[in-house]
């Protein structure tokens, strides 16, 4: 999938008018493993990378019944083998794609409940959310004390506490999510809000910030 990302995004620089001198990326979920393959790669000119929701660390399978938690096995083993191999041989080690990245052109964000990538249960107390701390710094190469680890020039992480969002179950016409890592793009207070107030939000975490550090991180002269 990122030779066919690679692919696609030098067919798109092909077009006439476009400017490909720099490219700025985002990925969501498994989306931003792909996009830390397609950096890894070397092959396009990638200035900023926005992750979001994204560890470098999989659960070996889904829904209720999870037989192996990362709270279990963080940092002690390698990446699951069905993964996408976004780490370098040892699970401590710099990530593949910040070999081709420096770090201060990272973003990363993601709940504390993601029960994809970190939290176990998922979790509301310290033992459940650690895990996905230590994913995000090892993710982006940051260490912080706190859950909010946006650096000055707005590098880093930010592991979105406990009820700052809607996280449970819920329907609206044509969007239903179940769980707390769906949950973070629903689009009343999380991400993507546009229902209310600010559309993107107004919040470090969300996507107008988010995004603005991305533009102008990619794109500075």
């Amino acid at each position: 999938r990122a030779k066919d990302s690679t692919k696609t995004i030098k067919k798109l620089c092909g077009v006439e008018g476009a400017d490909c001198e720099k490219i700025a990326l985002y990925g969501a979920s498994g989306g931003a493993g792909i996009a830390a393959k397609v950096i890894e790669t070397g092959k396009l000119p990638v200035a900023g990378f926005l992750s979001a929701i994204f560890g470098p660390q999989f659960f070996p399978s889904f829904g209720p019944a999870k037989p192996l938690y990362l709270g279990d096995i963080l940092p002690s083993v390698n990446p699951h083998p069905c993964f996408l191999d976004v780490l370098s041989p040892t699970p401590t080690g710099l990530p593949n794609y910040l070999q081709k990245l420096d770090k201060s052109k990272v973003r990363s964000v993601i709940s504390a409940r993601d029960d994809y990538f970190g939290n176990p249960l998922p979790g509301n107390d310290a033992a459940a959310i650690a895990p996905v701390a230590a994913l995000q710094q090892i993710w982006t190469q940051q260490a912080c004390a706190d859950l909010d680890c946006i650096q000055s020039e707005g590098e880093g992480y930010f592991v979105v506490p406990t009820g700052t969002f809607g996280e449970e179950p819920y329907t609206i016409p044509s969007i239903r999510c179940c769980d707390p890592h769906s949950n973070f793009f629903n689009p009343i207070d999380g991400f993507f809000p546009g229902g209310t107030g600010t559309v993107g939000g107004t919040a470090e975490w969300q996507s107008l910030k988010a995004f603005t550090w991305l533009i102008d991180t990619a794109f500075a002269e």
